[in-house]
């Protein structure tokens, strides 16, 4: 974070690569595990025996597999399917690309007018990006309908739809984190912080405490952790919030790409962290009709706080009652494919899905 908002894109960008590449290689799997046992019931259709005839079943039934014209016909339509992976593969990888190339584009004329609009090799690009983005599109569509093929049209229609949504969780979600780091690297920074708060806080005080399942779907996590989460989640993210929305590095905008953690960065705070006071001590005595020297003793007669730390309430509200539940929809997805881990992209902890699945 400290060498600037650039790298921090950079590395935004590659796991959304990763993500994305773990995501769309599970359809692989999940279609490939649906045919083998599609085979195998075939199978156990057409070699039906009386239970004393079982022992001499199992015998054959290697053989016998190998035999079947039916099993024979359907690992020809797995090995078929084989086949096209390439182009399926290609296909993603391309609307990834015009996906990537629309949205970062938006980003880079929005937050960066005032260099693009000033080089002439960039300027038609700027002036027709949206149009240039469906045309690649469109190139897209027309290429996947002129290879739709009437033996596996179930299978392809369904890996459209799966690189789509995939798109639109893992692309579209990410872009808004890389809004965030050009509004002010504070909007990331802190909302990310949060999860991963939120997640060890869970898992403290679920082994610490926990004693009812909270669902079904996972049943290590407890209802002690989700509650002791969220509450730590709340009070962690008002202290963290308030400790960064000093350093102007952290707050203002992105104006140079240059900028890092070392630069002498200026710029005019948003309102919302300008600091405020409450007199509370006043509010209290017009409520209770008493004199303030009672009160005085009591309470702070002011209190400072900034709008800022509003939001950060509300960031840590959602981590720790929304974001939990992106766990239990991965846990459920993989489920789903019977999988333990989306990749293996980290050795030994499974891939980056199952780091950053709430996070998306």
């Amino acid at each position: 974070m400290a060498l600037g908002h650039v790298y921090l894109i950079i590395l935004v960008f590659i796991i959304q690569l990763l993500v994305f590449r773990e995501v769309t290689n599970l359809f692989q799997v999940g279609y490939k595990a649906s045919a083998r046992e599609h085979a195998k019931k075939l199978l156990a259709q057409n070699h039906h025996h009386s239970p004393q005839h079982q022992k001499q079943q199992q015998q054959q039934q290697e053989v016998a597999s190998n035999a079947s014209p039916t099993v024979v016909k359907e690992r020809k339509k797995v090995k078929d399917v084989g086949h096209k992976n390439r182009f399926n593969k290609l296909m993603s990888w391309y609307f990834f690309g015009v996906a990537n190339y629309f949205l970062y584009g938006e980003s880079i004329i929005y937050y960066f007018k005032h260099i693009v609009f000033i080089d002439e090799y960039l300027i038609p690009f700027a002036r027709h990006h949206r149009f240039i983005s469906l045309l690649m599109y469109l190139l897209g569509f027309l290429g996947f309908v002129t290879n739709l093929d009437r033996g596996h049209l179930r299978r392809q229609f369904g890996l459209f739809s799966w690189i789509h949504m995939s798109l639109l969780l893992i692309i579209v979600f990410g872009q808004f984190m890389v809004n965030n780091i050009l509004e002010g690297l504070i909007w990331f920074w802190v909302p990310a912080s949060l999860v991963i708060m939120n997640d060890v806080a869970a898992y403290v005080f679920g082994m610490l405490f926990g004693k009812h399942q909270l669902i079904k779907l996972s049943p290590k996590k407890t209802v002690e952790g989700f509650i002791g989460g969220f509450f730590m989640t709340v009070i962690f993210g008002v202290l963290w919030g308030s400790l960064f929305m000093g350093w102007n590095y952290m707050i203002c905008p992105v104006k140079e790409l240059g900028m890092t953690a070392f630069s002498e960065v200026r710029c005019v705070p948003n309102e919302v962290f300008e600091w405020r006071t409450i007199d509370i001590g006043g509010q209290i005595e017009d409520a209770l009709g008493v004199s303030g020297g009672i009160v005085g003793r009591l309470v702070p007669r002011t209190l400072a706080w900034a709008p800022f730390q509003l939001h950060c309430l509300v960031l840590a509200t959602f981590a720790g009652l929304v974001a939990p539940f992106g766990g239990f929809f991965a846990s459920g997805f993989k489920r789903a494919f019977n999988v333990k881990d989306f990749g293996h992209t980290i050795p030994g902890h499974g891939g980056l899905t199952d780091r950053f699945d709430c996070h998306f």
